[in-house]
């Protein structure tokens, strides 16, 4: 019966170290997604600026043009959709940990802990999939604008006469 019980320690202190590296990882991976989702807001903000002075002399390079914007526009959306803010679940606050379960069993509020661990890391994997999806929609959005400017860009090279 001692040996069950010395196996549920180790087994606990296992799952507890695993469960916080699970939610330290998914934390950095947060993080990672914020960096990327910051980076490519920043890079069509810029390139908003350059879809504005694109050429727009005929009606097809206008509508590219307008293509173009609403590319960058929409990828801008989705990348500070990405990074809005949002919790991390439940935890345990320290405070209650010291008033409520200070006299408790180590093993119980281990377990305890590791509960709100889960609870917290399921959270964050679905914002970390939310994040992603606007992160790689913003992404495609900034290449098919490039796609279309390129596209524009060539249009009125070739046929410079006719978009006067």
């Amino acid at each position: 019966m001692n040996e069950n019980k010395d196996n549920s320690i180790l087994n606990l202190e296992m799952a507890f170290d695993y469960t916080e590296k699970v939610f330290n990882a998914r934390n950095k991976t947060i993080d990672n997604l914020n960096t990327r989702a910051s980076a490519f807001l920043a890079f069509g903000g810029v390139l908003l600026k350059f879809g504005f002075d694109l050429p727009d002399g005929c009606p097809t390079a206008k509508t590219l043009k307008i293509l173009t914007l609403l590319c960058l526009c929409g990828s801008v959306i989705a990348n500070l959709v990405s990074l809005l803010a949002k919790g991390s679940g439940y935890i345990i606050r320290p405070r209650k940990l010291m008033n409520d379960y200070f006299y408790e069993e180590n093993i119980y509020l281990k377990a305890k802990i590791i509960n709100t661990f889960i609870e917290a890391e399921e959270e964050l994997d679905l914002d970390a999939i939310k994040k992603s999806k606007f992160l790689n929609c913003g992404i495609i959005l900034i290449a098919l604008a490039a796609v279309i400017s390129t596209l524009d860009a060539i249009l009125v090279t070739i046929f410079q006469a006719m978009c006067k």
